[in-house]
């Protein structure tokens, strides 16, 4: 988290700013389920940032598209029908 710089299989994930936001977010609260408005104030840094109702949607399947093995049946941000997203690893810090 130092470095600003995410891999996968050795190799750099290239991630926006709000993307990586957004990983920063779901790391530090491992297994803790975050609701959208939560996020949405985390990763914006409570500015006044419009988003639209799919916003926040768009960026997690972006996220998961370039972070997942397998984007469909993702195995690190896990949706939790009602209640928002958790990231359902341990968060290894070096």
């Amino acid at each position: 988290m130092n470095q600003v710089k995410v891999y996968k299989n050795q190799g750099i994930v290239p991630l926006t700013t709000l993307e990586y936001k957004l990983l920063l977010t779901f790391m530090k609260n491992p297994h803790k389920i975050l609701e959208r408005d939560e996020i949405l104030l985390k990763i914006t840094e409570e500015e006044d940032v419009f988003f639209g109702e799919n916003t926040l949607s768009v960026y997690i399947m972006r996220l998961r598209e370039k972070i997942e093995d397998d984007p469909k049946n993702p195995q690190f941000i896990i949706t939790k029908r009602g209640l928002g997203y958790h990231w359902d690893k341990d968060v290894n810090r070096e």
